[in-house]
């Protein structure tokens, strides 16, 4: 379930920073590299294909996004190729 919030949430993000930049071109927020929601107790991050659901306390989120995008790199402009290609498939193919 958790995997399926977080792609969802990812391809929604993607989706809104598309149509933001249709409006604004070239301001800086595509592509977008990932989201994070903050909850009561805990937050939840994306970046990538990878997520984790982290415990609310001091200076922990800033940690882990900064493992999370050491370990992702930039995001490229295609999102679904990206995506794809970290889970080994093959992006030559039709994604759609």
């Amino acid at each position: 379930m958790a995997s399926i919030l977080c792609r969802a949430n990812t391809l929604s993000v993607n989706m809104q920073s598309e149509i933001f930049d249709s409006f604004s071109e070239n301001i800086g927020c595509r592509p977008v590299q990932g989201w994070i929601v903050r909850g009561n107790k805990i937050s939840i991050c994306a970046v990538g294909n990878y997520f984790a659901f982290i415990e609310n306390r001091d200076e922990l989120l800033n940690d882990v996004m900064v493992i999370m995008r050491a370990k992702v790199g930039d995001v490229q402009d295609d999102l679904l190729a990206n995506l794809y290609a970290r889970l080994g498939g093959d992006t030559n193919e039709a994604l759609y």
